[in-house]
């Protein structure tokens, strides 16, 4: 797992949005906040959870250089496609889905891993949603 402080994203930056993934604890609370009622999420929290956060995948993407041109559908799935690839390739190299290992064998380098790449489909959907209008 990344430490909260200090952490690097894949994009060479600290990034809140990121860290989210990655951190244990961060996620534990972000559920608890979701406000439970038996089996059922209340569908207005988790909307505005949601919108929050592609709010701001898509305000860092968009500094990041990521809407610098306006991607057409095909490549916004060509995109998803490559990060899944990416993902089976992990497993396939591992052998293990959950394991996350570092570039460089650094726990603040880029994270490497199955979750990883998950990770990144979810950026890119958010992102797409957010260039798009989507909610």
């Amino acid at each position: 797992m990344w430490k909260v402080e200090g952490v690097h994203s894949v994009y060479g930056k600290t990034d809140a949005w990121f860290k989210r993934f990655y951190d244990a604890e961060m996620y534990a609370n972000y559920i608890r906040k979701l406000e439970w009622n038996k089996t059922e999420i209340r569908e207005d929290v988790l909307n505005a959870e949601v919108c929050s956060l592609q709010q701001e995948v898509y305000t860092t993407a968009v500094k990041k250089g990521w809407h610098d041109r306006k991607s057409t559908f095909g490549d916004f799935i060509a995109l998803c496609h490559s990060e899944l690839s990416a993902a089976l390739e992990e497993y396939r190299a591992i052998g293990n889905v959950s394991a996350v290992s570092y570039e460089n064998d650094c726990d603040t380098g880029k994270p490497i891993g199955v979750p990883a790449e998950l990770a990144n489909v979810i950026l890119r959907i958010l992102s797409f949603c957010g260039s798009y209008k989507i909610d």
